[in-house]
């Protein structure tokens, strides 16, 4: 039997290491994107405490506003950065998809050669058989005739 050989292997490599890399950068995106989510939670818990301390003078009510209205520009800001982390991570889970089904595509043609591969083989041992046998045949025909 020959050996298969799939002219493509190389690009089939690189197909895999392509998905490879998307997916580990998704890692890191989805890595970023809880990050933010935890930051974006931490401020919100800051905000909220703060609105529950409305006591003492005029400069303790001016000053807690301030801290306040700080929190509520950081809040806003740890919104956005959640909001661009989770778009960042949907666009790689996209690049990672569109790798994958490239990689699966080039697979199923090597399985395809392959099938084609092994019936071709099939097909030649079959015809080398029925020679053996045609061969047999003929020799112990010539064989009963001595």
């Amino acid at each position: 039997m020959g050996r298969f050989v799939f002219r493509l292997e190389a690009v089939l490599r690189l197909r895999a290491a392509r998905e490879e890399r998307e997916i580990l950068e998704l890692a890191q995106l989805r890595r970023r994107a809880q990050e933010e989510e935890a930051r974006f939670s931490q401020l919100m818990d800051l905000y909220e405490a703060s609105q529950e301390e409305m006591g003492g003078d005029w400069w303790e009510r001016w000053l807690g506003s301030c801290y306040r209205e700080t929190l509520r520009r950081e809040v806003r800001r740890a919104a956005q950065a959640v909001a661009e982390a989770r778009h960042a991570e949907e666009r790689q889970r996209e690049n990672v998809l569109s790798a994958r089904k490239e990689r699966l595509t080039v697979e199923k043609l090597k399985e395809h050669r392959y099938a084609a591969f092994l019936a071709e083989e099939r097909l030649k041992e079959s015809r080398l058989l029925d020679e053996v046998s045609c061969l047999s045949f003929n020799h112990r025909l010539q064989e009963e005739r001595r």
